[in-house]
């Protein structure tokens, strides 16, 4: 990960983990971020360096003309690998669930609910602190939204997709 951040010029986008005992916003506050990959916390960086490599995703790869992932490992990425024949338990209230499935790190829309415009084919994910992205290729666009709050990401996750799908339709 830490080349293709990197590679994008994506310098403050990174996982920070803790170490030496010391708590991870103690090392952000240091000025020091520690780039390990966490397994899916942890990722850190500005909303500009998220959003490019949300376009590198959506470009299928490339970035201002430098490839950085083959077509065929970001098809692989963003297709579902834990379909029903896995037999895979599905909670209703993470992923995967009736509507997602996962690839390799990200949800994967593969059913579109009757209450969300979200396509079949859209993929993304959202931390638990709020920060959420996702990319719909259907429609040739990416999502990247920074908030706080364990409380109301959820419903806010689902306005927010509301009023911009609304506004395609418009």
């Amino acid at each position: 990960m830490r080349r293709i951040f990197v590679g994008l010029g994506a310098l403050a986008l990174g996982f920070v983990t803790a170490i030496g005992g010391a708590a991870a916003q103690d090392r952000i506050k240091a000025g020091t971020l520690v780039c390990d990959v966490s397994g899916g916390i942890g990722m850190i960086g500005t909303i500009g360096d998220y959003a490019r490599f949300a376009q590198m995703l959506l470009n299928g790869g490339t970035l201002d003309g430098k490839r950085y992932l083959k077509p065929e490992t970001v098809a692989l990425m963003t297709s579902d690998h834990i379909g029903p024949e896995t037999k895979i338990a599905r909670d209703g209230a993470h992923t995967p669930d009736t509507y997602n499935g996962f690839g390799l790190g990200f949800a994967v829309q593969t059913a579109q609910p009757s209450n969300s415009r979200l396509p079949v084919g859209a993929y993304g994910w959202a931390g638990a602190g709020g920060t959420l992205f996702f990319i719909d290729p259907r429609n040739d666009m990416f999502v990247v939204c920074m908030m706080q709050t364990l409380t109301q990401r959820v419903r806010i996750e689902a306005e927010l997709k509301t009023l911009i799908y609304e506004a395609l339709e418009n």
